[in-house]
């Protein structure tokens, strides 16, 4: 008794722990030319083997190189064969664009996932977190048992305490420790989409970026029942629209796209860019890529006004304070501390800058008594803010 007590309420909650009906998988991408970004890499194996609970042989990753160096790919792949027992690469020498890049994943999808499994899909840069600190496969078995097919999460920015973003990552120290503030420059400073796909089951596919999962919500799905005729135009019409990589995307039975169901809590997406060699990585697409050119202007325009104050690469203090809210998350300040999820009601506070006051205030509008229905509650409102304010919905054909 004396040990079951001293476990954490979420792990007694589900006694037996459910288990999942297929198996997990992990897909990302890691860029070899990219050279800023190898430091992340074994932190990266490390996370989402030891503390997500995912086996290297079901890890599924895109080794890219736009300047075609086989020879270094084959380097790379051997190392973390050796180091992690990975398995499974796949090897992308074509130029990138979101297009090339989405048929790769889709293809190496289509290899190894069932319908029954799960995919963990993350940027080599983000570190996902779930509610609770439990596994994934937990977390996810217990979505399978509640009918859900999708799990969003949302992107914390985590920055060196100084706002220096030129830190270079450090082997030997956990990241959480080397960068402890939790910020949200994607969405406040580069006015971008921070809701993305972190899981979802193996009959599914994500959209170029991540963001958005194809299929119909359950609405589209009952209005659309009494004709299979219609079902299967939207099928088409979103396969045409997805572009070449459209005849990759599963269809329910050959003639509808599935029906999403995503659980309303979302993940924790760490997202470690803000290193060393942002900069000038994004200086380089400044004149190379002009098609994110005006999504970066926010943030170059940020990096240059700091160089120009004598700051270098470092955020100012008024500008900390604007996009980190370092008061009103809990642990901000203790970084051995702040290795876990955001709670919905931190993560409210970070994007949509509303007070605690404020959000008592509406719970107590909606008599929500218990601490299970304050946090659902929180969970629907942050779901909402985010679905309307900050993402990016196409269509009925994407959720």
């Amino acid at each position: 008794l004396q040990v079951a007590g001293s476990l954490p309420q979420s792990f007694l909650k589900d006694w037996p722990l459910p288990r999942m009906k297929g198996k997990l998988f992990l897909l990302a991408s890691f860029s070899h030319d990219d050279r800023d970004q190898w430091p992340l890499f074994d932190h990266f194996m490390l996370h989402y083997r030891d503390r997500l609970g995912v086996n290297p042989a079901n890890m599924l990753i895109i080794l890219h190189s736009d300047r075609q160096n086989t020879t270094g790919l084959v380097r790379l792949y051997r190392r973390l064969r050796r180091a992690y027992g990975l398995q499974h690469f796949l090897p992308n020498i074509e130029p990138y664009t979101s297009e090339t890049h989405m048929k790769a994943k889709y293809n190496i999808l289509s290899r190894f996932v069932n319908d029954e499994d799960w995919v963990l899909q993350v940027d080599a840069d983000e570190f996902a977190m779930f509610p609770d600190g439990e596994r994934a496969d937990v977390v996810l078995a217990r979505l399978d048992a509640q009918g859900k097919n999708v799990m969003f999460g949302l992107m914390i920015d985590r920055l060196a305490s100084d706002g220096d973003i030129d830190h270079y990552p450090m082997p030997k120290v956990s990241l959480f420790e080397q960068y402890p503030l939790n910020c949200a420059i994607t969405l406040l400073v580069q006015q971008s989409d921070v809701r993305k796909v972190t899981a979802y089951r193996g009959y599914l596919r994500s959209t170029a970026g991540n963001h958005e999962v194809i299929g119909m919500d359950p609405g589209i799905t009952e209005q659309l029942a009494p004709y299979p005729d219609r079902q299967l135009g939207l099928a088409h019409a979103t396969m045409e629209q997805v572009g070449s990589v459209g005849n990759l995307i599963p269809l329910k039975d050959g003639k509808s796209l599935y029906t999403i169901e995503p659980t309303p809590f979302f993940s924790t997406l760490f997202h470690f860019k803000w290193v060393r060699g942002l900069k000038g990585k994004l200086l380089r697409r400044r004149r190379t890529e002009d098609y994110s050119s005006g999504q970066y202007a926010p943030i170059i325009a940020t990096l240059i006004e700091a160089e120009m104050a004598g700051r270098e690469t470092t955020f100012d203090a008024p500008t900390l304070r604007k996009i980190c809210q370092h008061e009103l998350i809990t642990d901000q300040a203790q970084p051995q501390l702040a290795d876990r999820s955001l709670t919905p009601r931190e993560m409210i506070f970070l994007f949509f800058n509303i007070k605690h006051e404020q959000l008592d205030q509406l719970n107590e509008l909606g008599y929500h008594k218990t601490e299970a229905e304050k946090k659902e509650f929180l969970a629907s409102v942050l779901q909402y803010h985010v679905q309307v304010v900050a993402a990016r919905t196409q269509g009925p054909g994407y959720v």
